[in-house]
Protein backbone atom coordinates (compact mmCIF):
# COMPACT_ATOMS: atom_id res chain seq x y z
CA UNK A 1 0.00 0.00 0.00
CA UNK A 2 1.17 3.67 -0.70
CA UNK A 3 0.48 6.35 1.58
CA UNK A 4 -0.03 9.82 0.49
CA UNK A 5 1.93 12.46 1.89
CA UNK A 6 0.92 15.99 1.05
CA UNK A 7 2.93 19.10 1.76
CA UNK A 8 1.13 21.99 1.55
CA UNK A 9 2.77 25.49 -0.13
CA UNK A 10 1.70 28.74 0.27
CA UNK A 11 1.88 32.22 1.44
CA UNK A 12 0.97 33.18 4.78
CA UNK A 13 -2.95 33.85 4.64
CA UNK A 14 -3.33 32.05 1.10
CA UNK A 15 -6.01 29.43 2.32
CA UNK A 16 -3.47 26.41 3.06
CA UNK A 17 -5.01 25.33 6.44
CA UNK A 18 -8.63 25.58 5.84
CA UNK A 19 -7.92 23.61 1.83
CA UNK A 20 -5.61 21.53 3.60
CA UNK A 21 -7.86 20.45 6.99
CA UNK A 22 -10.72 19.99 3.85
CA UNK A 23 -8.61 17.59 2.46
CA UNK A 24 -7.85 15.75 5.56
CA UNK A 25 -10.83 15.62 6.22
CA UNK A 26 -12.13 14.46 3.26
CA UNK A 27 -9.38 11.88 2.42
CA UNK A 28 -9.53 10.80 6.13
CA UNK A 29 -5.70 11.99 6.56
CA UNK A 30 -3.58 12.93 9.86
CA UNK A 31 -3.18 16.66 9.87
CA UNK A 32 -0.50 18.06 11.18
CA UNK A 33 0.81 21.57 10.97
CA UNK A 34 4.08 22.21 12.92
CA UNK A 35 2.19 25.95 14.39
CA UNK A 36 -0.41 23.64 17.02
CA UNK A 37 3.26 22.67 18.85
CA UNK A 38 3.96 25.63 20.17
CA UNK A 39 2.22 28.24 22.30
CA UNK A 40 1.58 31.56 19.82
CA UNK A 41 -0.17 33.69 22.73
CA UNK A 42 2.94 33.39 25.27
CA UNK A 43 5.99 33.11 22.51
CA UNK A 44 5.82 35.87 19.70
CA UNK A 45 8.63 34.90 18.04
CA UNK A 46 9.06 31.63 16.08
CA UNK A 47 12.66 31.26 16.63
CA UNK A 48 15.16 28.85 15.91
CA UNK A 49 14.30 26.39 19.42
CA UNK A 50 10.75 26.68 18.55
CA UNK A 51 10.91 25.71 14.94
CA UNK A 52 13.36 22.56 15.93
CA UNK A 53 11.16 21.90 18.62
CA UNK A 54 7.64 21.89 16.78
CA UNK A 55 9.37 20.03 13.41
CA UNK A 56 10.45 17.25 15.78
CA UNK A 57 7.07 16.87 17.03
CA UNK A 58 5.82 16.60 13.68
CA UNK A 59 8.00 14.27 12.45
CA UNK A 60 7.21 11.46 15.42
CA UNK A 61 3.70 11.91 14.30
CA UNK A 62 4.77 11.26 10.56
CA UNK A 63 6.88 7.97 11.66
CA UNK A 64 3.34 6.87 13.83
CA UNK A 65 1.34 7.84 10.86
CA UNK A 66 3.48 5.98 8.43
CA UNK A 67 4.12 2.97 11.09
CA UNK A 68 0.14 2.40 11.00
CA UNK A 69 -0.39 3.00 7.52
CA UNK A 70 -2.50 6.34 7.49
CA UNK A 71 -1.56 8.65 5.18
CA UNK A 72 -0.95 12.39 6.31
CA UNK A 73 -0.94 16.21 5.38
CA UNK A 74 1.60 18.38 6.58
CA UNK A 75 0.24 22.33 6.53
CA UNK A 76 3.00 24.61 6.46
CA UNK A 77 4.11 27.97 4.23
CA UNK A 78 7.46 25.76 3.32
CA UNK A 79 8.72 28.97 1.29
CA UNK A 80 12.05 27.84 -0.39
CA UNK A 81 13.74 24.96 -2.01
CA UNK A 82 15.81 24.25 0.59
CA UNK A 83 13.08 23.88 3.17
CA UNK A 84 10.73 22.18 0.97
CA UNK A 85 14.02 19.33 0.48
CA UNK A 86 14.93 19.48 3.60
CA UNK A 87 11.34 17.94 5.02
CA UNK A 88 11.19 15.87 1.80
CA UNK A 89 14.50 14.01 2.41
CA UNK A 90 13.14 13.62 6.33
CA UNK A 91 10.31 11.85 5.46
CA UNK A 92 11.68 9.63 2.83
CA UNK A 93 14.27 8.36 5.60
CA UNK A 94 11.18 7.60 7.54
CA UNK A 95 9.18 6.42 5.28
CA UNK A 96 11.28 4.01 3.10
CA UNK A 97 9.69 4.63 0.19
CA UNK A 98 6.09 4.05 1.30
CA UNK A 99 4.58 7.27 0.55
CA UNK A 100 3.80 8.94 -2.42
CA UNK A 101 5.27 12.85 -1.38
CA UNK A 102 2.47 14.82 -2.99
CA UNK A 103 3.20 18.90 -2.95
CA UNK A 104 0.23 21.18 -2.72
CA UNK A 105 0.83 24.68 -4.01
CA UNK A 106 -1.83 27.08 -2.66
CA UNK A 107 -1.84 29.54 -4.91
CA UNK A 108 -3.38 33.43 -4.20
CA UNK A 109 -2.76 36.36 -5.36
CA UNK A 110 -0.57 38.65 -2.89
CA UNK A 111 -3.42 41.11 -2.58
CA UNK A 112 -5.68 38.58 -1.70
CA UNK A 113 -2.93 37.32 1.48
CA UNK A 114 -2.88 40.82 2.52
CA UNK A 115 -6.23 41.19 2.54
CA UNK A 116 -6.87 37.97 4.59
CA UNK A 117 -4.17 38.79 7.08
CA UNK A 118 -6.01 41.71 8.19
CA UNK A 119 -8.53 40.10 9.47
CA UNK A 120 -6.74 36.92 11.13
CA UNK A 121 -6.94 36.61 14.73
CA UNK A 122 -2.49 36.03 14.22
CA UNK A 123 -2.11 38.61 11.43
CA UNK A 124 1.62 39.09 10.65
CA UNK A 125 3.13 42.28 9.56
CA UNK A 126 2.41 43.24 5.53
CA UNK A 127 6.21 43.19 4.63
CA UNK A 128 6.17 39.44 5.80
CA UNK A 129 3.75 38.46 3.72
CA UNK A 130 4.92 40.41 0.88
CA UNK A 131 8.62 38.83 1.59
CA UNK A 132 7.25 35.04 1.75
CA UNK A 133 4.93 35.79 -1.54
CA UNK A 134 8.15 36.76 -3.49
CA UNK A 135 10.23 34.04 -2.08
CA UNK A 136 7.56 31.30 -3.26
CA UNK A 137 7.55 32.95 -6.66
CA UNK A 138 11.08 33.18 -7.23
CA UNK A 139 11.33 29.36 -5.93
CA UNK A 140 8.22 27.74 -6.97
CA UNK A 141 7.97 24.11 -5.61
CA UNK A 142 9.67 21.75 -8.32
CA UNK A 143 9.21 18.40 -9.05
CA UNK A 144 13.14 18.49 -9.82
CA UNK A 145 14.11 21.13 -6.83
CA UNK A 146 12.41 19.77 -3.98
CA UNK A 147 11.58 16.16 -4.74
CA UNK A 148 8.30 15.76 -4.95
CA UNK A 149 6.73 12.63 -6.63
CA UNK A 150 4.14 15.08 -7.98
CA UNK A 151 2.04 18.65 -7.84
CA UNK A 152 -0.92 19.91 -7.40
CA UNK A 153 -1.76 23.22 -7.72
CA UNK A 154 -5.04 25.01 -6.19
CA UNK A 155 -6.35 28.30 -7.05
CA UNK A 156 -7.64 29.86 -3.98
CA UNK A 157 -8.60 33.61 -5.05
Amino acid sequence: MTLKCYLTVGCLASGKTKIAKEIATKEHLIYLNPDEFWDRKSIKEYSPPIWINAWSEVYKRVYQAIKNEQSFIIDSIQKNHVVRKEIINVIRSIAHNQCEIIGMWVKTDLDKCIERNKIREDSVPEEEIIKVYNIIQQEPPSLEEDGYDRIIEVENN
